[in-house]
């Protein structure tokens, strides 16, 4: 099947987002039709009707015909279906999120935040799958190049380039002990990854300036646990989702609960141009308040 293009795609969903035009096409799903008839039960004239057929034959949508004076319209399918082929490329993606929803609305907080904040802390929304929010001053744009940009998300995160394709490598350098700027050693478990703290991964899903996805730490596994970012626009504040899947086994979970749990925290602080606390002794208590939590 011949793949769309951006601008192609572009006038699909133009001509769709019109009801009249929907209406059109459910009438031209039964067979040919003319203009006029078209018209008729949409209470319109031909000149107006027509406008409507146009930017469907733009999209490809439709295909008209003279005969004599009437102007004969039929329904062409194949864009349509080459425009489901390319939504149904995420469907994978909303359907997980949508079953994450789901179970997370079924499920109280047990920790539920003090009125007039939210909580920081994160939350097991289903098995292997850790979701944490941040209410950050905004605009968004300003928040997702600390995301994406290298010399940004090193000051809270890791360094690393990232080209903003799907399927692009995503490399992310790892330096906790001197993140804050104020140097600690890292506890004895994680002075490996800290020494050599490189991790590479993939472009799973990617809408800017709302919308990334990408595989974490990709080494011999089928299937590498996967981070997702979620950016939505709150007034003059931008409600940052971090949700990381496929955590293999609680101990998992604890560590990278408190390290999503620190690095955001770090990240709010930059945002605010404050002092960050030291990132090591931060995530040690963080993770020993995640074992009584989660």
């Amino acid at each position: 099947m011949v793949k769309l293009s951006s601008s192609q795609l572009d006038a699909i969903f133009h001509a769709l987002s019109d009801p009249t035009r929907r209406a059109i096409l459910r009438a031209l799903a039964d067979g040919e039709h003319s203009i006029g008839e078209l018209a008729a039960p949409l209470q319109m004239s031909f000149a107006g009707a027509s406008k409507h057929i146009k930017a469907l034959e733009l999209a490809g949508l439709v295909q008209r015909t003279v005969q004599g004076r009437n102007h004969i319209c039929r329904l062409e399918p194949g864009p349509m279906a080459q425009a489901m082929q390319w939504l149904q490329t995420y469907e994978h993606f909303w359907t997980e999120r949508l079953d994450a929803l789901e179970i997370a609305l079924r499920q109280p907080e047990q920790y539920p935040p003090k009125e007039g904040t939210m909580n920081d802390y994160g939350m097991i929304i289903e098995t292997g799958t850790l979701r944490i929010q941040r209410l950050l001053p905004g605009p968004i744009e300003r928040v997702w190049a600390y995301l994406t940009e290298s010399d940004k998300r090193a000051t809270w995160l890791a360094a690393g380039e990232m080209t903003l394709e799907k399927g692009a490598v995503v490399e992310l350098v790892f330096r906790n002990s001197d993140l804050t700027g104020e140097h600690e050693q890292a506890p004895a478990k994680y002075k490996q990854s800290d020494c050599n703290g490189k991790h590479l991964g993939h472009i799973t899903c990617l809408f800017p300036p709302r919308l990334l996805s990408f595989t974490w730490e990709e080494k011999d596994q089928n299937r590498p646990s996967e981070v997702t970012f979620e950016l939505t626009e709150q007034d003059n504040a931008v409600l940052l989702t971090v949700t990381h899947r496929r955590l293999a086994n609680r101990d998992e979970m604890l560590s990278v609960a408190g390290g999503w749990h620190t690095h955001l925290d770090i990240l709010l602080d930059r945002l605010h141009d404050r002092q960050p606390r030291p990132f090591w002794s931060t995530h040690a208590k963080l993770e020993e308040e995640y074992r009584a939590r989660l």
